[in-house]
């Protein structure tokens, strides 16, 4: 009997009809490919490839995808990724970085974006670098060595061919930056507003940490005893998908108790640079709420990076083409 598959965007068979375009049976599944309708006209025919158009094996009712087998039901993988390595963030067990309304894994090994009916722009991933590439009948082209998939809400993966190479946690979006001269508030108020805008509030002062002590002429001096633990808060804060207030010292003398923090700044997010897996080197982005510029405020020149147990950068101020040298001199933590 000849028949046809017709796929939903995920390549997932829908509706199978036969020569005389009758459908013969209509298949619906849920976000991780569990059944959830399956009608037929005929007992003789049930489909075999179902799910991502993957063969499902009617004994064990699991889906071989060729490096492996999935089982839809508990939504795992039942043996570990191959290439886990590559993404030490995700659990080897789980099913396209657990974004299956989207996302695809052609063979249990990576996964790809696909186009959906209405021609929404797609990115998929395949080993070589051949000019284009055929999918279900879609002809993707090649564009280029790099892409960046953000796989939730808060956590980007950019690739270099079929490697992680950096991955990003995003603690705010530039829509919440604020101006403390727009707003008519100081840094620290401005700071505030920007993690109120995410639903985070400050702890203030309370539980602080210093992470430098106060050097010659009130500027930020020597590492103190507590920096890598206010290093450490960010980086918490961070990978939970929140941003966090910092103060910074830029110049002789400070209106702020502790006599060397000079202004207030939101550490937006942190980008690991990885090496087969492994975290290379680290910088954060930073939102600065000086300006009333937004992208000013929000460049992505704006980036701080520890050197020698200090958290140190450089802010390109428009007032005169200045360039301000940032040191961290304390963390505010999140309540």
């Amino acid at each position: 009997m000849k028949i046809h598959y017709h796929s939903d965007h995920l390549g997932s068979a829908s509706f199978v009809t036969n020569a005389e375009g009758a459908v013969i049976q209509h298949l619906q599944y849920l976000p991780y490919g569990e059944l959830f309708v399956s009608q037929r006209n005929s007992e003789k025919f049930d489909s075999r490839y179902k799910f991502t158009a993957k063969e499902l094996d009617n004994e064990t009712s699991y889906t071989y995808f060729g490096a492996r087998y999935y089982d839809a039901d508990l939504s795992i993988w039942l043996s570990v990724d191959p290439m886990s390595d590559k993404y030490p963030s995700l659990s080897p067990y789980c099913y396209t970085a657990d974004n299956p309304v989207v996302l695809v894994d052609p063979n249990g090994m990576d996964w790809y974006d696909f186009t959906d009916e209405n021609g929404n722009y797609s990115q998929l991933w395949r080993e070589g670098n051949a000019a284009t590439i055929v999918v279900n009948g879609d002809t993707y082209q090649n564009i280029g060595t790099t892409n960046t998939i953000r796989i939730n809400k808060n956590v980007e993966i950019t690739y270099t061919q079929n490697e992680a190479t950096s991955m990003t946690f995003i603690g705010i979006e530039s829509d919440n930056w604020e101006s403390q001269i727009t707003n008519g508030t100081n840094c620290y108020e401005a700071s505030c507003q920007m993690l109120n805008n995410e639903g985070v509030q400050t702890a203030g002062r309370a539980n602080e940490v210093l992470v430098t002590g106060l050097g010659e002429n009130g500027r930020a001096g020597n590492p103190t005893a507590n920096a890598q633990n206010g290093f450490k808060m960010i980086d918490n804060a961070l990978e939970h998908g929140d941003p966090i207030i910092v103060g910074v010292d830029y110049q002789g003398g400070s209106p702020n108790y502790d006599k060397m923090t000079d202004h207030f700044i939101v550490i937006s997010s942190k980008t690991e640079t990885l090496d087969k897996g492994k975290v290379t080197s680290t910088t954060y982005n930073y939102f600065d709420p000086r300006t009333k510029y937004k992208n000013w405020g929000t460049s992505p020149t704006n980036k701080l990076s520890i050197q020698n147990n200090k958290m140190v950068g450089t802010y390109n101020y428009y007032k005169g083409n200045q360039i301000l040298n940032y040191t961290v001199t304390t963390v505010r933590p999140n309540r």
